[in-house]
């Protein structure tokens, strides 16, 4: 179940925060050009993978540059946008049936663990019950060689009481 929810996932829309500060203190030989420049940029927006195999997204940009130049006149100097982008394959990974296979595989391979993990179940039973009924049919016959054991020691005894009259040795023996 687990992994058909991790597949399922893949469909989740995720939030994103980009943000980069680049700083470059270069020496400059012309006085035109600043040589202390500071470009800061933040994005944050929201991600989502679409059935149909469309990665649609949309976030928010701020940039932020400013440089120790003179004769610039705005600075520092912001900028922002808000961007929709949603892209669509053609090719790979387009359509449902093969955004989706993944999902189903894990679904095939759920139902599959779960008749395994049944038939285990159905055969540590089946050997349960073959063990106590061996168990049954063990006792059963402890019982009847015990009765039989009893009926021969009762039948030699009186072989052996009457062996001076009209028992041979064999047959005290045989019964013994």
């Amino acid at each position: 179940q687990t992994r058909v929810v991790e597949a399922e996932g893949a469909f989740d829309a995720a939030f994103f925060v980009n943000m980069t500060n680049n700083k470059v203190d270069q020496p400059t030989a012309n006085a035109l050009l600043g040589s202390q420049i500071q470009q800061f940029d933040l994005q944050s927006g929201v991600r989502k993978l679409l059935p149909s195999g469309m990665q649609a997204q949309s976030f928010y940009s701020i940039q932020r540059s400013s440089n120790n130049f003179q004769f610039q006149a705005l600075n520092p100097q912001w900028t922002s946008k808000f961007v929709v982008d949603m892209r669509q394959p053609m090719l790979r990974g387009f359509g449902l049936d093969a955004n989706r296979s993944q999902i189903r595989l894990t679904k095939i391979g759920r139902r599959a663990a779960t008749q395994q993990y049944r038939r285990q179940i159905r055969e540590v039973v089946r050997n349960v019950e073959e063990a106590y009924w061996r168990l049954v049919q063990s006792r059963r016959a402890l019982v009847v060689s015990a009765r039989l054991l009893a009926s021969f020691e009762q039948i030699y005894n009186k072989l052996a009481a009457r062996s001076e009259f009209d028992v041979y040795t064999i047959q005290l023996a045989d019964t013994r």
